[in-house]
């Protein structure tokens, strides 16, 4: 049974859940391309602080039609965060029309009341987690090394 938490060197950090060890470095997260879709004033600026503090490029858009174009510019996103209420194609058409670009692109929806009806509907089209906002770091920190570490022993 491998540690839960094992610094290695200066930057880099194991952790093993279960049989998978994961290699978590702020080096690893450099040029890591996030889109980040939610409608203007609704506090971009959080998320895009943490992201761009992790080392991670952050692009933003503040519509589904602005974020599909995003997407189809820059297929080398490793992840998308969209607001479910976003203006003209909502968070949960546009997670159905970016699961056809790639469908392995981890989507966070971003909710502002998190419903059994809305965690269902979020399942549905593809994405992979559901957050409430306001959103809280710590977990949105949780989540990035959960999709952008890649796992290097099974």
């Amino acid at each position: 049974m491998c540690p839960v938490l094992l610094t290695y060197e200066k930057d880099w950090t194991y952790f093993c859940p279960g049989s998978k060890i994961y290699l978590m470095s702020s080096i690893l997260h450099r040029r890591n391309k996030i889109l980040i879709a939610r409608n203007k004033g609704t506090g971009n600026e959080d998320i895009s602080l943490l992201l761009k503090r992790n080392d991670l490029e952050v692009l933003m858009a503040s519509s589904g039609q602005e974020a599909m174009s995003l997407m189809k510019d820059h297929p080398d996103f490793r992840m998308a965060v969209l607001s479910a209420d976003l203006e003209g194609l909502n968070g949960f058409d546009t997670t159905l029309l970016a699961r056809s670009l790639n469908p392995n692109l981890p989507i966070i929806l971003l909710v502002n009341y998190s419903t059994r009806e809305t965690i269902n509907l979020a399942a549905m089209v593809g994405c992979d987690q559901v957050l409430q906002n306001p959103i809280e770091p710590k977990t949105f920190e949780v989540l990035l090394d959960k999709f952008l570490s890649p796992v290097l022993h099974d």
